[in-house]
């Protein structure tokens, strides 16, 4: 409730009221800018953790969709969606990851959107990378999302690279164009040789 939330930022002003105390009277000096800057970063902490209305809070879904097959072929490319919704407050943070490693580049993450009728926010990432890399299955790609709501909540959803069938179609049918090719010339070369091998009987006729 409301009123659940009101006393945990209570308690917690009270904690930071106490810690900025003893910051301030154990050291010789006084350390006020240390003890100012403790204060901003709890003062953000609980501005964070207490949403306007405690009994609005939703925690997010989180989905990951592979990229299209028509953008693989066209543009070599790879657009990865990650599509989180019905989450309440908007404390949310979303993190890509390759291989356990984050990713930055080629990441575009719009605003979050609220949908007035269920008053839930909903956001989007897109990651791009490229066709070689999506087109390795041992490539693991994570959207991370932590939810600041009551308490911090994480959710990791991933999906693995799927090997590019279409690499190897194309492959095949530059092996078998250039089979075709060899083959169309040596029958052009036995062509010749029939002509030249018949000339030559008709040239030796003539002389006898």
């Amino acid at each position: 409730s409301s009123k659940e939330g009101i006393e945990s930022a209570s308690r917690s002003i009270s904690l930071l009221t106490q810690h900025v105390q003893s910051q301030i009277h154990g050291s010789r000096r006084g350390c006020w800018h240390k003890a100012g800057e403790g204060l901003c970063r709890a003062l953000c902490v609980i501005l964070i953790s207490v949403p306007e209305d405690v009994s609005k809070i939703s925690a997010p879904k989180v989905a990951i969709f592979p990229p299209s097959k028509q953008e693989i072929k066209e543009k070599r490319k790879a657009t990865l969606v990650c599509l989180v919704t019905g989450f309440y407050p908007d404390h949310i943070k979303l993190v890509w990851r390759v291989n356990g490693v984050e990713r930055k580049e080629g990441v575009r993450t719009d605003e979050s959107l609220m949908d007035k009728n269920e008053e839930k926010y909903s956001l989007t990432s897109r990651l791009r990378i490229s066709r070689q890399e999506w087109s390795n299955p041992k490539n693991v790609f994570h959207c991370k999302v932590e939810f600041y709501g009551n308490g911090t909540e994480e959710c990791d959803k991933f999906i693995s690279g799927v090997a590019d069938c279409s690499v190897s179609e194309e492959s095949y049918l530059r092996s078998a164009m250039a089979g075709k090719s060899v083959y169309v010339l040596l029958i052009f070369k036995s062509a010749l040789y029939g002509v030249f091998v018949m000339g030559l009987m008709l040239r030796n006729k003539q002389v006898q």
